[in-house]
């Protein structure tokens, strides 16, 4: 799978917010089209912010704000036309991860739309998000796939994939405690920028398990330097399930 990473209103968060959607769009298919070179089937997703970690408490004191279901809205149709995923990506602040995967729960059903947690913004008190790097539990984790997993299978729906980024091993500290279920498929995802060495260094760094979990890896069109090649990105072992750009 590749995927472009973003907000909804502009490219501050990253690409996926620098064009109108249906443009993005067709940008993601390009690349997943000359992805398949490589040997194996790709399929194009945009991962979408779908729960924006914030600077001060707001009204629910969560230090996080939802985007406009419209917006989702708007991109899950895009997706549907382009024959692509959606990722929903959450940054749950002082808040907890289920409450807020629930709350989208509608276009969950959907079974074009998956999730990515970000333990970089899951905050414990006094912690403020962008402040310092936030950590998430297993349990958390945990507690999330168990809804997916219900999910599917009440519903019917193919496997979910819920994608969790990490580039320290603090943010998921006791990871081993994480369980897949039948109906998703949990993809650990190298998420950081920066040079080619020090991203390579964070891929052995965080020591991915293997089957039955995934792996993938960021790139960020902006911040890294020398961004990888296509072929740079594949060659990482084990090889990448999920390539993002950011």
């Amino acid at each position: 799978m590749v995927a472009y990473y973003g907000g909804w209103h502009g490219p501050a968060l990253g690409v996926l917010g620098s064009a109108a959607p249906d443009r993005i769009a067709e940008q993601v298919v390009a690349r997943a089209a000359a992805l398949r070179r490589f040997g194996r089937p790709v399929l194009p997703a945009m991962e979408l912010v779908a729960t924006v970690a914030q600077g001060a408490p707001g009204r629910d004191g969560t230090y996080s704000k939802p985007i406009p279901a419209a917006a989702i809205a708007r991109y899950l149709q895009v997706a549907h036309r382009h024959h692509m995923l959606l990722i929903l990506d959450f940054q749950p602040g002082r808040g907890e991860f289920l409450p807020q995967v629930r709350a989208a729960g509608r276009f969950l059903a959907d079974p074009s739309v998956s999730v990515a947690l970000d333990p970089e913004w899951k905050m414990a008190a006094p912690q403020v998000p962008g402040r310092v790097v936030g950590s998430a539990s297993a349990a958390s984790v945990n507690a999330v796939v168990r809804y997916l997993a219900d999910l599917t299978a009440a519903r019917h729906l193919p496997p979910k994939l819920l994608l969790v980024h990490q580039f320290t091993r603090a943010m998921l500290p006791d990871r081993g405690a994480i369980t897949p279920r039948p109906g998703v498929e949990i993809v650990f995802h190298a998420d950081g920028f920066g040079t080619q060495a020090a991203k390579r260094a964070t891929w052995h760094k965080l020591a991915f398990p293997g089957r039955p979990f995934g792996s993938g890896v960021k790139l960020f069109l902006r911040q890294d330097v020398g961004i990888m090649t296509d072929g740079q990105a594949m060659s990482f072992q084990p090889t990448p399930d999920v390539i993002t750009y950011q």
